[in-house]
């Protein structure tokens, strides 16, 4: 390659060029090389510009905020470099080659280093569409990046044109791939880093190689190059990019059919689930969350509004049914969320069989009330009972009723026979009732309430009186000299050959089987020997009086 000189891109056309675009002057050779050379030099301008360009690419990407990485796409300085290699290569310009080489690597360095650092500062926020959708290059990307370097490289050459190159630079994506590759690389994502700086390389291979194209159609050092090194040499100094973008080109077909597979697979699965879950009342698909290849299947999770979450051989027969609809191996993951539409009347699009439990349900709560309400008016003539539970069950034509009722005496079956014949006369079917009774006695301050007439009990005769209170006496001496007793209830119940004396007494612990036995055989052997000894003990923990803190 020749010396660098403003000479080496003021070549006169010939007659080929003509054909192909419009004649430059020797000023505007000299402009376009002048700028193609201050744009591929590393300055303060240069560096401030990449740091400047990565701190919004980075946290516009973490923000997932399109138009802050737009910004970041103007400010980059990336592409002037990788134009002074183009134009290197055509014109034979060795230092223009190196200097734009050297800056390309600087910019490639200092825009991954500055984003990994943003990366590792600590409360990122988590990555968004901005930086996923940079991780995984297509051909696309390719043909964008061809035809951004065909415009940014045109725009260069012609001064009519140059108010385009701002657009070009947000057409084409430099410093927001290696921002999103040096995020990626920060938190140990190495895969994602390498697709990110792989849509890099695409886009610099494509816009230098396009870049060559325009120059060499301008002439600019192109004829008088090849006079000089022979067509077979000129063309080889394009050999590493053209291999390069041939190989980027194959991988990127390969990545182009995989997305598009995945695509068409994302398609008929949400046709055929949204055909499925729209035979269901009141279900419908929300969205596929996820849809990743791995072992040889498509592991898909959906979510899913429904009134009533899918059971596993639903999911099952989905799964199946896409299975035989993709002629994929599927695992079908179902998020079930549990939803239902309602009016004014009640539920909108229930299924069946949740309109029969309502039904159901609406007419088990009419019944109850109406069982409540008659034991609540046939117990409103005993004094003092009130009721405090009731159920009931279905028997074929019968009801079965089940009520608990507090009153001071039991509920006799005569009473809940005359319930039972007031329930049936009530509800006009056959009733079959139950009533437990939970004894209660209320007071006031001047005595019992709704104390029951009946025979009184017959007075205690002094003897027996007499025995009582030897009785007392004893079991109060005995258990109260243990640790901690006091005795607060003694009863007596007196049978035909056995006299019952129940004692209730308050201890540290559990009065032992062993003395109740032994005050047991002494009550017998020195007061009566027909006495049956039991003692409850309430359990109560007493503080100690600490005598070292007075």
């Amino acid at each position: 390659m020749a010396e660098s000189t403003v000479a080496q891109v003021d070549a006169p056309p010939g007659r080929f060029w003509h054909l192909l675009r419009g004649r430059l002057t020797r000023e505007e050779r000299q402009q376009v090389y002048l700028e193609i050379r201050d744009g591929s030099t590393p300055s303060s301008r240069f560096y401030i510009l990449i740091v400047l360009s990565t701190i919004i690419a980075s946290y516009g990407l973490l923000a997932n905020s399109t138009a802050v990485v737009i910004g970041a796409m103007l400010v980059a300085p990336l592409m002037g470099p990788i134009f002074g290699i183009s134009l290197a290569l055509i014109s034979g310009n060795l230092p223009l080659l190196r200097r734009a080489i050297f800056s390309t690597a600087l910019g490639i360095v200092l825009t991954v280093g500055v984003a990994m650092l943003i990366g590792l500062v600590p409360m990122s926020m988590q990555p968004g569409s901005e930086m996923f959708g940079r991780t995984a290059p297509t051909l696309y990307d390719l043909f964008i990046a061809v035809a951004s370097g065909l415009a940014g490289a045109y725009a260069l050459a012609n001064p009519k044109v140059a108010t385009a190159l701002p657009g070009v630079a947000v057409s084409v994506a430099l410093a927001p791939p290696l921002a999103t590759c040096g995020l990626f690389l920060a938190r140990g994502s190495l895969e994602l880093g390498a697709g990110a700086f792989l849509l890099f390389l695409t886009n610099l291979f494509g816009i230098q190689l396009a870049g060559c194209v325009v120059f060499f159609l301008y002439n600019l050092g192109a004829e008088r190059e090849v006079k000089e090194v022979g067509p077979f040499r000129f063309v080889m100094r394009f050999a590493p990019s053209i291999v390069a973008i041939a190989l980027m080109g194959w991988y990127l077909t390969i990545t182009l059919q995989r997305v598009s597979a995945e695509g068409r697979l994302r398609t008929t699965i949400q046709n055929v689930l949204t055909e499925e879950f729209a035979r269901r009342s009141g279900s419908r698909l929300e969205e596929i969350l996820s849809l990743g290849h791995a072992d040889g299947r498509w592991d898909v999770v959906v979510s899913v509004l429904t009134p009533k979450p899918l059971t596993t051989s639903e999911i099952d027969a989905l799964q199946k049914l896409l299975e035989r609809k993709t002629n994929q191996a599927i695992y079908l993951i179902v998020r079930s969320i549990q939803s239902q539409d309602a009016d004014a009347n009640g539920p909108v699009f229930a299924l069946p069989s949740e309109l029969e439990q309502s039904e159901r349900l609406r007419r088990d709560a009419e019944i109850a009330k109406r069982i409540t309400e008659g034991i609540q008016s046939y117990l409103s003539g005993i004094s003092g009972a009130s009721l405090v539970d009731v159920a009931h069950s279905e028997d074929g034509n019968s009801l079965r009723v089940q009520a608990t009722v507090a009153a001071p005496e039991p509920i006799t079956p005569q009473q809940v026979n005359d319930m039972e014949s007031s329930l049936s006369q009530l509800l006009g079917r056959p009733v079959a009732a139950e009533v437990r009774t939970v004894l209660s006695r209320s007071a006031d301050a001047k005595g019992w309430l709704y104390v029951p007439e009946g025979p009184k009990p017959p007075p205690i005769s002094p003897e027996e009186q007499a025995i009582r209170d030897r009785l007392e006496a004893a079991i109060r001496r005995r258990l109260e000299a243990l640790p901690g007793v006091t005795v607060t209830e003694i009863a007596h119940r007196e049978g035909e050959s056995v006299r019952t004396v129940a004692a209730t007494v308050e201890a540290p612990e559990p009065i032992s089987p062993e003395v109740v036995a032994q005050l047991q055989a002494d009550l017998r052997r020195y007061v009566n020997p027909q006495v049956q000894l039991v003692v409850m003990t309430r359990l109560v923990v007493r503080p100690r009086t600490n005598e070292n803190s007075r």
